[in-house]
């Protein structure tokens, strides 16, 4: 039988492992995670939690929303295949909410009976030896990490993660047009619970004591997830990113199977992570609007007269 469950009333520890422990498990569904993007979640699960999904929602103006928060790009079933829950899930996503925004495991596609697209993301396997992961860079990466090696960089793990999210802030937020003031609060604390659940590392490339590059990296199983990173103008010119991403490859390609890109669907992006032999990836995307005319016409009113900073 299936049950929805708050997060309240979930067993965290029993979850967790669920999603550790699946082969699609991904930070993005630990429940330290939801908690830091999503301040109503719980899990569609059967009774024994033997196969679940977590739900984010939310509800403005009386209307139900499901939504994938910032900072995830998909959730799926962890634990068990069950046909039946899948089924069981759809139904309850469309009949229960005016509005479902959503990604999922591209192995759904056959089970969703709602309208999707299909986006891509990039991830490199990790299965291999340093020496047979370096002969798939491509020739631009290779000449990078040569650039890079000239230079007096040192490696640096131990930067503190408000001074890399002002590190990021100030080299690379201006170039993402969605995120506002409050979204940087919530990567802190996406960062913060994940140290202190030991999921989280950021790597910083630096030259003299100046940063030059830095990104974070959340581990679960045998995944490693790129979270954010940034460069500044004189990281980007002597290859400090790359410099950071060999680093990473040669020192964890012996310990887990998996580096996840997080994404993209943006070319330079994507190819940046071409680069490193990685291959693409697919899920779903759900956008369901069912909400009333009234609703609709808010959402417009109040994107044209309210500031993204004061939302």
């Amino acid at each position: 039988m299936a049950n929805f469950i708050t997060n309240n009333k979930i067993d965290k520890t029993r979850w967790d492992n669920l999603v550790s422990s699946s082969p699609n498990g991904l930070p993005y569904a630990c429940s330290w995670y939801l908690d830091a993007v999503c301040n109503n979640w719980g899990i569609f699960s059967d009774n024994e939690m033997q196969t679940a999904i977590p739900v984010c929602y939310k509800k403005n103006a009386g209307i139900k929303i499901i939504y994938q928060p910032k900072f995830t790009r998909q959730f799926g079933f962890y634990g068990k295949p069950n046909q039946q829950l899948i089924t069981d899930y759809f139904h309850f996503i469309t009949g229960n909410f005016h509005e479902v925004i959503l990604g999922l495991d591209n192995e759904l596609s056959d089970s969703c009976n709602i309208k999707h697209k299909k986006y891509i993301f990039q991830y490199l396997s990790l299965n291999n030896n340093y020496e047979s992961l370096h002969k798939n860079y491509s020739t631009n990466a290779v000449r990078q990490i040569k650039k890079a090696a000239k230079h007096n960089f040192s490696i640096d793990n131990d930067i503190p993660v408000a001074d890399f999210v002002n590190f990021f802030k100030k080299n690379k937020g201006s170039e993402i047009k969605d995120l506002i003031s409050k979204d940087y609060l919530t990567l802190l604390k996406i960062i913060e619970n994940a140290q202190k659940n030991n999921a989280a590392k950021i790597i910083s490339v630096l030259n003299q004591n100046e940063i030059y590059a830095s990104a974070c990296f959340l581990f679960l199983s045998d995944k490693i997830l790129y979270l954010k990173g940034a460069s500044t103008a004189k990281g980007r010119q002597s290859g400090a990113m790359y410099y950071l991403f060999d680093y990473l490859i040669k020192t964890h390609c012996h310990k887990y199977q998996l580096l996840d890109f997080n994404g993209s669907r943006i070319k330079g992006i994507a190819d940046f992570n071409h680069k490193w032999g990685a291959i693409n990836g697919e899920y779903l995307f759900i956008e369901q609007y069912n909400s009333p005319a009234s609703y609709k016409l808010l959402k417009k009113i109040k994107k044209i007269f309210i500031p993204n900073f004061l939302i």
